[in-house]
């Protein structure tokens, strides 16, 4: 993520050896008269391929995936996931969604051919990357006061589940990988990072302890 302001708005590329810049990429095909969207996630590479998340509010508020081919540094396509106002926020996530939590979110995870959404804006969704047509949307109950330096984590994905712990709620939950649907909700640790997964258990760092989450 590249921005010379405030707010990341663009992917760019620098060289390891001499931390030299090669190229930014911050128009994602938006016409010459649109402002700039906000890259809200750690940008994710397969095949040549990069996969980010977009924040939109030209005309609307809108949170988009986006796919980037490296050679040429040209968009393939930006896809709404969901736009305040539509059916697709039917759950007003978007619309209560912290733009600082928001903003500063985490990457997006490539698994068997799908692409796994974690927004911090209130729901999480599973993705096409051949166009990042939604397969499905879970909303979830964000959390009016999450707790201060929580840093969320990509999506965690098992044999059958999407593990969550959004920003936004602190809270950690599955959902099941081929529907999206809730499987279990665990109310009892306040998840402030995740360290890793040892022997089916999700390591979870709180704000003032360690705990173990068992994935089953």
């Amino acid at each position: 993520r590249w921005g010379f302001g405030a707010l990341p708005q663009g992917v760019a590329a620098f060289d390891v050896n001499t931390g030299t810049a090669l190229w930014l990429h911050d128009r994602f095909d938006l016409k010459a008269s649109e402002p700039n969207l906000t890259v809200i996630s750690d940008p994710v590479s397969a095949d040549g391929l990069l996969y980010v998340l977009l924040w939109d509010s030209h005309q609307g508020h809108r949170i988009q995936t986006a796919c980037i081919e490296i050679a040429s540094q040209t968009t393939l396509w930006r896809k709404t996931i969901a736009e305040v106002g539509k059916a697709s926020d039917i759950a007003y996530s978007l619309q209560q969604s912290n733009p600082i939590i928001r903003t500063f979110g985490n990457r997006l995870t490539l698994k068997d051919g799908d692409i796994y959404v974690n927004t911090n804006a209130g729901l999480i969704a599973r993705c096409d990357p051949r166009d990042g047509t939604p397969d499905w949307i879970h909303y979830y109950k964000k959390s009016s006061r999450p707790p201060e330096g929580i840093l969320g984590c990509a999506p965690i994905i098992t044999e059958d589940k999407v593990i969550c712990m959004p920003r936004d709620t602190g809270k950690v939950f599955a959902l099941d990988r081929k529907t999206g649907r809730l499987l279990w909700n665990n109310f009892l640790v306040l998840g402030i990072e995740s360290l890793g997964i040892f022997e089916d258990n999700l390591i979870i760092r709180g704000q003032n302890d360690l705990a173990a989450i068992d994935l089953q």
